[in-house]
């Protein structure tokens, strides 16, 4: 088993990312988990990323205590590095790191070239996926929802269908006994026309 230390370098930019990687495999491409770098490797593409190991250790433990020492509070304040907390067991707190790794999914998720090409990278996946008949169409044929889902579906729906979001919103039923249609309000009621509705007999 390999434990080691390596740096992951922004070839474009010169931008940084340091971690600790437990393997069996030195060739298995292994390129890092950080959410900032996986961002960036999605936007630079992977061949302008380059990798370097920089230090072998007997254990996991030891090559932590050693990023400890390297990625410091200081770092990843530094624009130029990818990591998002400090390095070891020494780091940001598990509250911490969640709300740092939300407020960065916020900023992944907003940017709407990112979207496009995750969009797009699922749509294929989903292809590819449903040709080789891994994925099957879901069959609701002899289902019900439950009453428990019926009223969450109601409640949703009566939030966004409140005063604009309502389809209807500004309309009102006119008839002439025969036929009836939609108008929107103030606008005149034709002659022979009446407010309300026909219902079907």
């Amino acid at each position: 088993m390999y434990n080691y230390f390596y740096k992951i370098t922004n070839k474009v930019n010169s931008k940084y990312y340091y971690g600790v990687h437990k393997t069996k495999d030195l060739d298995d491409n292994y390129m890092g988990s950080g959410k900032r770098l996986n961002y960036a490797i999605e936007k630079y593409g992977i061949e302008n990323f380059e990798k370097e190991i920089l230090e072998f250790f007997e254990t996991y433990e030891e090559a932590f205590d050693f990023e400890a020492e390297i990625v410091t509070e200081e770092l990843v304040l530094n624009e130029n590095c990818y990591n998002l907390r400090k390095g070891g067991s020494g780091g940001f707190s598990v509250e911490e790191w969640k709300r740092g790794a939300a407020t960065m999914n916020a900023k992944i998720w907003s940017n709407p070239e990112f979207i496009e090409r995750a969009s797009n990278r699922a749509s294929k996946l989903l292809k590819k996926l449903h040709k080789e008949g891994k994925i099957k169409p879901y069959d609701w044929t002899g289902r019900r929802h439950t009453k428990e889902t019926k009223k969450k579906i109601g409640n949703a729906n009566s939030f966004h269908q409140k005063g604009n979001g309502n389809s209807q919103f500004g309309t009102c039923w006119i008839t002439n006994e025969k036929e009836s249609k939609k108008i929107y309000k103030g606008d005149l009621i034709p002659e022979g026309w009446r407010l309300g509705r026909k219902m079907r007999e």
